[in-house]
């Protein structure tokens, strides 16, 4: 790059300053995250080339990741134009290989906005024009991994918001099995990391130290700063959820700093999500407040895909410090299902429903509790051994 700079500003010069940038700033993505500074200062130097030359096609992956950036910089109304652009690109070019890419783009904002219905038609418009042969190679100039993958892996997790659980780890199963097979370290730190989401969306604490560990040696190896902080947090929690809280904080609050140490900041709700539930189990209660109210600031920012469940952890902490004649307990309960039905995430609003009936319930009001929980409960077709199926289940049957 300090040649290119010394050479004239020719558009022979900038078009092979963009082909650097374009394959420069997905390597820097996985290398210290999607929404490092250093990758921050490649994709947004690729973009203005980009858009100062003729060419939509070479504008195209420059766009994509710039879009990327701004998602995990929780910056969702930047992204969206910026995925709505390479709609338009696609569409003037009748190109099938961009409108995958700019399908790409839009699945992460649709789950981020907390749309897991849109998120996954995303996806799945996304895998009908994935060819392996065409697309195995592009990943180099967009995002710095497969698209198929993160279409399996992030529609599991839609799946799963969704009131899916058995399709979805089916699907996480397929995005390990293609990005092992494509032997794409970053697809592969990909498609792990998505799976442990939904092994903690399932409470499966023993799953996700075996998913997390291999995250974090799989980083550690290949030097994905991103994907180790994660791989620290997701760790911390596990333990927590072990037994180990004190330890488990510690753990998080490490991956925490990790991120600081990239300059990335915490790029959603889930992790201070993680953070105040390990400092429930710790019995640190309003510690634990905080860290919701820190992820509740997301929304703030357009950022509500895990909106419900900090709703709910946020009865869960108030009910232990007031008790459950606190008003605020059931206000918050009722905010989460009310999140998760205008989300349509009957993954969410199940827990929720559970913890508002068993409110009612030991404030005598028990039909009004099997009123509420019955058809919640009824809607699901599958995953009836997952815990917040079992936890419903018990509970009807106490109210029957």
């Amino acid at each position: 790059m300090g040649l290119l700079e010394t050479q004239p500003e020719t558009a022979k010069r900038l078009r092979i300053e963009l082909a650097v940038l374009s394959q420069l700033g997905p390597v820097l993505m996985s290398v210290y995250g999607w929404s490092a500074p250093q990758a921050g200062e490649a994709v947004e130097r690729a973009a203005k080339i980009g858009r100062g030359l003729e060419s939509s096609a070479d504008l195209a992956p420059s766009i994509a990741n710039l879009a990327v950036f701004h998602i995990y910089r929780c910056q969702l109304d930047q992204a969206e134009h910026a995925s709505a652009d390479l709609f338009r690109i696609a569409t003037e070019l009748h190109d099938p290989e961009i409108t995958l890419q700019a399908h790409h783009c839009t699945w992460p904002v649709q789950w981020h906005r907390g749309r897991p219905a849109q998120a996954l038609e995303h996806c799945d418009a996304g895998l009908a024009l994935y060819e392996e042969q065409r697309d195995v190679h592009r990943r180099h100039v967009y995002f710095g991994h497969d698209p198929a993958v993160c279409a399996l892996a992030l529609g599991a997790a839609a799946q799963w918001a969704l009131g899916y659980p058995v399709r979805a780890m089916h699907r996480h199963g397929e995005a390990i099995t293609l990005a092992r097979r494509l032997r794409d370290p970053p697809s592969l730190a990909h498609s792990i990391f998505c799976c442990a989401t939904s092994q903690i969306a399932a409470g499966d604490a023993k799953a996700v130290f075996a998913t997390a560990t291999e995250l974090r040696e799989l980083s550690e190896w290949h030097g994905f700063s991103q994907f180790q902080a994660y791989a620290v947090i997701f760790l911390g929690w596990a333990l927590a959820c072990s037994g180990e809280a004190e330890s488990g904080i510690t753990e998080i609050r490490e991956g925490f700093g990790m991120f600081a140490a990239t300059g990335s900041p915490i790029p959603n709700n889930l992790l201070h999500y993680l953070k105040a539930e390990a400092h429930l189990m710790a019995r640190q209660y309003r510690e634990g407040l905080e860290s919701v109210a820190q992820g509740l600031g997301f929304a703030e920012t357009g950022d509500q895909h895990g909106l419900a469940r900090l709703h709910r952890l946020r009865a869960e902490l108030l009910l232990h410090l007031h008790g459950s004649n606190d008003e605020a307990v059931e206000a918050s309960l009722r905010r989460a299902i009310s999140v998760a039905r205008r989300q349509g995430a009957k993954g969410w609003e199940l827990p929720a429903a559970t913890g508002l009936a068993r409110l009612w319930a030991d404030r005598g009001r028990r039909n009004k509790a099997h009123d509420l929980l019955a058809p919640v409960y009824g809607w699901f077709t599958e995953g009836y051994d997952t815990p917040d199926l079992r936890a419903a289940k018990e509970l009807l049957d106490a109210l029957s």
